[in-house]
């Protein structure tokens, strides 16, 4: 396996508040990351950070072994993605005109797609089941169909490693469970990678090879899955009980009862 994206001692805060202290995290090849933790324990400030678009406060965050912060951002895009917790997009456009924009690093100084970038886009428009609306305005889909259509542009992008802030954001179970098969076989291959925040410990447990648990007081916990999502250390990290229940060779936590 090769590393690809390494954080050494790295500190993250919001004003005085310190979120985690010392992280050492590298991510490998084949490997498919959750980040879980309770609201405004830094997740993403975490990744916002990892794919270079906050500076870093404290400690260095390195890419195939050279500092992210020496990479050219247009380099950096043709391997690295990221797919952000809500979708930017203001400007009119149709939904094939979206996509595409995640071949932009990919293209010459002054290229135009050409018929393979048109050809990955209508795939990465199949994959996440958004064929057939290639002409319609952005404006026009709901919020899943929107967030789907985020996961496609990351597709047509092709990354080596995807950063991705909760990915199934508006989406419907159906779809919560493929897009997580999709993204899981996609880039937890022998050549690629991801990280993912996640609110929803089960598809963390079904989806990820390996966890990083962020409590928000400058503490972390990383490990493979197996080890890092047991209902105690979920308990302890949200503050609610939670209990494990395997059925049919499937497992899924559920709310345990409160006090």
């Amino acid at each position: 396996m090769t590393v690809l994206l390494q954080a050494t001692a790295l500190t993250l805060g919001i004003a005085d508040r310190a979120l985690v202290n010392d992280l050492e995290l590298t991510i490998r090849t084949g490997e498919r990351w959750a980040v879980l933790g309770p609201n405004g324990s830094g997740k993403t400030t975490l990744l916002h950070t990892l794919a270079g678009l906050r500076a870093v406060q404290h400690g260095e965050v390195g890419w195939r072994g050279q500092a992210l912060s020496g990479i050219p951002r247009r380099r950096l895009s043709c391997q690295l993605g990221l797919l952000l917790q809500d979708d930017p997009t203001s400007f009119p456009a149709t939904v094939l005109e979206s996509v595409l924009t995640g071949r932009f690093p990919h293209l010459g100084p002054f290229g135009w797609e050409s018929n393979s970038d048109l050809q990955l886009a209508e795939q990465a428009l199949a994959d996440v089941d958004l064929a057939g609306l290639s002409g319609r305005d952005v404006a026009s889909l709901s919020g899943g169909e929107r967030r789907r259509l985020a996961i496609a542009t990351l597709l047509a992008q092709a990354p080596t490693l995807a950063l991705l802030d909760e990915p199934t954001n508006h989406l419907d179970l159906r779809h919560q469970t493929q897009l997580m098969s999709l993204l899981g076989a996609r880039f937890g291959d022998a050549e690629h990678a991801l990280l993912a925040v996640l609110h929803d410990p089960t598809l963390a447990l079904r989806h990820c090879s390996h966890a990083l648990l962020l409590p928000g007081n400058g503490s972390w916990h990383a490990g493979q899955a197996d080890h890092m999502l047991t209902a105690q250390r979920l308990s302890e990290l949200y503050g609610q009980p939670l209990q494990l229940v395997q059925q049919d060779g499937l497992r899924a936590f559920v709310p345990g009862a409160g006090d």
